[in-house]
């Protein structure tokens, strides 16, 4: 992923560790829901990215995902110059097939954004509220059909 390395900052290993060996060592062990629409992966910042791109890429795991500030500029904000669309990204790319499954078997996703800086911090409210908004979009359209409040939910907090 640009921006992130070739290997996207090491999320399709990370994925695999998660899926194929993590969560089934968890299920068999403990007593869990195994089916993903009862999994859910959640993270903040790049963890939301991370959470977007493994819910994403493998539904058949985690069902659900709630994605808190995620990072959805990594690799088109600050990197590219000037400013690339989230469209043409190679996260998107990487994301795509999953996400262009029917309704039924693909995951849904929480995405949920702060509105105000944290004092001391680079302010990049704007960034994740931006890209966020315009994943959303993309999201909502072909070939992916997502519906608001049934495949995707946002939430904007502004305390």
């Amino acid at each position: 992923m640009k921006g992130m390395g070739d290997d996207g900052g090491g999320l399709s290993k990370y994925t695999s560790y998660l899926c194929d060996r993590l969560k089934p060592f968890i299920d068999a062990n403990y007593p869990t829901k195994k089916e993903p629409q009862a999994t859910a992966i959640m993270g903040a910042s790049h963890g939301g990215l991370a959470s977007f791109y493994i819910a994403a890429t493998r539904p058949d795991r985690f069902g659900l995902a709630g994605c808190f500030s995620p990072s959805f500029w990594v690799g088109v904000d600050f990197v590219v110059s000037p400013p690339a669309s989230i469209q043409d990204s190679e996260y998107l790319k990487q994301v795509s097939k999953g996400l262009a499954h029917d309704a039924s078997s693909r995951s849904k996703f929480w995405i949920w954004c702060g509105l105000i800086p944290t004092p001391g911090q680079h302010n990049f409210e704007h960034y994740v509220r931006m890209r966020s908004i315009e994943l959303i979009d993309i999201l909502k359209k072909e070939p992916y059909n997502m519906k608001m409040d049934r495949d995707l939910f946002f939430e904007e907090d502004p305390s």
